[in-house]
């Protein structure tokens, strides 16, 4: 690990995968999202607008990560904006809170294929040995 946090994009056939990594859950997830607005928009160029807020349900690990990915296609298909200044933090009951800033996003921005789904397929999110890690597929 290269740092205590951060996130890559790797190549992945037709698609696109991601790593995160981060001390706790809840920060790698919030890498996780980063990660995923940084695959396809030119995040120096965006501008935070209004605040944002989102639930994301109790359940396995996995499954708390990709409802919080899916939520990132959700903001770009349905209000033309994606995440940044992302704070992610777990919620007492095994949630997760997410909060940050939504940034309008123009073609101008785009830089990459944008994202359809997240994958089920090589989904991971668990400890390691400083902290946590996560790997995740994008269909594009």
């Amino acid at each position: 690990m290269a740092a205590d946090t951060g996130f890559r994009l790797i190549p992945h056939t037709a698609d696109l995968a991601l790593e995160a990594w981060a001390p706790g859950r809840s920060e790698c997830i919030a890498q996780a999202v980063c990660a995923l607005v940084a695959s396809f928009a030119d995040v120096d160029a965006l501008r935070a607008g209004d605040p944002f807020t989102y639930g994301v349900e109790p359940g396995p690990d996995e499954e708390v990560l990709l409802q919080a990915l899916e939520e990132v296609i959700y903001l770009l298909d349905v209000r033309g904006a994606v995440p940044i200044e992302v704070v992610a933090r777990d919620r007492q009951d095994g949630g997760l809170q997410v909060d940050g800033s939504l940034a309008p996003i123009a073609d101008e921005d785009v830089i990459g294929a944008l994202p359809k789904a997240v994958s089920r397929h090589e989904l991971r999110i668990a400890p390691a040995e400083r902290g946590w890690r996560c790997h995740v597929v994008v269909d594009v």
